[in-house]
């Protein structure tokens, strides 16, 4: 199940059936948002989500709410990895297809 840390280390963001926000001191869900991602990566500001989907696409996430941004389609299979670089300014993805895309920020 891909996971991250909020940067300041109070949020938890975990994906399986859907994408699931927690509070890390309680324990308690901040939300659930639709969607089904296989990967996950916090931009370095933390203002966006990147999402791996099982479709091919990236999806761009506002963390904060969960809200669909945009979506980056561009692989044949799965998208098995996403980062951004240092600077935020570009998303990396990988996909079971072989293909690398590098990617603008939103």
């Amino acid at each position: 199940m891909p996971a991250v840390v909020s940067r300041d280390g109070k949020h938890l963001l975990c994906a399986k059936e859907q994408l699931v926000k927690v509070e890390i001191s309680t324990g308690l869900e901040v939300y659930a948002a639709a969607g089904r991602y296989t990967s996950l990566a916090l931009s370095p500001d933390g203002q966006l989500l990147a999402a791996g989907t099982g479709g091919g696409a990236v999806s761009v996430l506002d963390p904060k709410t969960g809200a669909l941004l945009v979506s980056l389609p561009g692989h044949a299979e799965r998208v098995t990895a996403v980062a951004f670089s240092d600077d935020g300014r570009v998303i990396v993805s990988g996909s079971a297809d072989g293909t690398t895309r590098v990617w603008s920020r939103p």
